[in-house]
């Protein structure tokens, strides 16, 4: 068993403890102060109090790790760890191998736990070898590989005709995946506030990875990437590498150098999960996107992007609005419903779905009929207080309530007449 200490730590050694969207009074000198008070407020909103020196530092909905003004302030999830790992990699199995062989400290921060994981679990996966795959070239080679280019000979009748223009499909592992794994690895091996086993171990991944160009890609590159039976087993260090290059743009977002700071969105995490777990667990012939752009009015000059769209045959057949926080007394904000009512409406759907993550103050209202619409609103649960085992089970009940609105309009015997596909679909 491993456990992975936490290291980061302020320049003077200051470290602030504080939960998600819970709040601490600090006695801070004017420089540090000053500083924290420059964080996004959505990450950290600092405020001086009355009392000379006082501030009250209160966590958003971003948790991780932030070093500024010579403190560290670490904002703990208020789901478990182990829920936390398994919300950010997508796999359960990935956390249950990971907490067997390795095991963590109850001190652990999200940044180390996090990195250990994705040096252990891209390890694991290079033991299989680097995934190789045929890219399209265009260069001048000694020896003529694929199609001569004719077209270039001719327009550059100066130049020697060796090396000759060629275009052809080369086998390499020199790849667009290959190279977003190892420019996260790069980004952690490099970090000094990791533990030096961690570093170590990455270092050697890079060597296995030497075939594979240096880049920087942004964490959007894989978007568009379709995991096959060929690479499948690359999947979760791809998703956690994502993570490791997105904290760049997090932590400037709130205004920090990133070299000592590990934040986390936890509304944008939920979304991800909640899709992904649902896309999963669809039948064949339905499909889920994420923020698909939706014109919200006829001319289209208006654009919306509902958080969650279920497809049937290419036609839109139901919609989902993601909230990760609610409020306190179990009920949503009127914003939501008029939010999710919008959806429904402009897409020509009989009823939309609010998706929330379970808080104090039991559940929402479960179904809301609209008044002079004939459009209903159903709102679910999906359970993060237990473990990442109780999570699947809750994506599984909330994939089973969802069924009854995948039937297709035809189906439904219902109009489709102003339906909006959205744009791209």
């Amino acid at each position: 068993m491993m456990a992975v200490t936490p290291v980061r730590s302020g320049s003077d050694g200051r470290v602030i403890e504080l939960r998600e969207h819970g709040s601490s009074l600090e006695h801070l000198n004017p420089d540090q102060g000053h500083a924290l008070t420059l964080v996004a407020p959505d990450v950290l909103d600092v405020r001086p109090t009355r009392r000379p020196g006082e501030y009250r530092l209160r966590a958003g909905g971003v948790v991780g790790t932030l070093v500024v003004g010579g403190v560290t302030v670490r904002i703990r999830p208020k789901v478990r760890l182990s829920t936390l790992l398994y919300l950010l990699s997508g796999s359960l199995d990935a956390v249950t191998w990971f907490d067997q062989e390795y095991g963590r400290s109850p001190t652990d921060d999200l940044a180390s736990v996090l990195y250990a994981m994705y040096a252990r679990l891209l390890g694991r996966s290079l033991q299989a070898g680097l995934v190789h795959s045929y890219r399209h070239r265009h260069d001048r080679v000694t020896r003529v590989q694929g199609r001569l280019d004719f077209g270039e000979l001719a327009r550059t009748p100066h130049r020697p005709p060796v090396p000759a223009p060629c275009d052809f499909d080369e086998f390499t592992a020199d790849t667009d995946l290959n190279r977003f794994l190892k420019a996260a690895a790069v980004d952690a091996a490099v970090d000094r506030n990791l533990p030096r086993g961690i570093r170590r171990l990455l270092r050697g991944h890079l060597a296995a990875m030497h075939e594979v160009s240096d880049g920087a890609p942004r964490p959007e590159s894989l978007d568009g990437h379709v995991f096959t039976r060929l690479d499948r087993h690359y999947a979760t260090p791809a998703r956690l590498a994502r993570l490791i290059l997105a904290r760049r743009f997090i932590a400037e977002h709130a205004g920090v150098a990133h070299g000592d700071t590990f934040l986390v969105d936890m509304s944008t995490v939920f979304e991800d999960h909640v899709a992904e777990g649902l896309r999963r667990r669809m039948p064949d012939d339905v499909t889920v996107e994420r923020e698909p752009r939706t014109a919200f009015d006829r001319d289209r000059h208006l654009v919306m992007k509902p958080d969650i769209v279920f497809f049937r045959n290419r036609r839109p057949v139901h919609v989902a609005d993601v909230k990760y926080k609610l409020l306190e007394g179990g009920r949503g904000r009127s914003g939501d419903l008029y939010q999710a009512h919008a959806y429904s409406t402009v897409m020509g759907l009989p009823a939309s779905s609010l998706l929330y993550a379970e808080r104090e103050g039991g559940p929402p209202p479960k179904h809301v009929e609209v008044i002079g619409s004939g459009t209903a609103i159903e709102t679910h649960e999906l359970a993060l207080r237990g473990t990442p085992t109780d999570v699947e089970a809750a994506l599984d009940r909330l994939a089973e309530a969802l069924r009854p609105h995948l039937r297709s309009p035809a189906d439904r015997s219902r109009t489709t007449r102003g339906v909006q596909v959205p744009i791209g679909a």
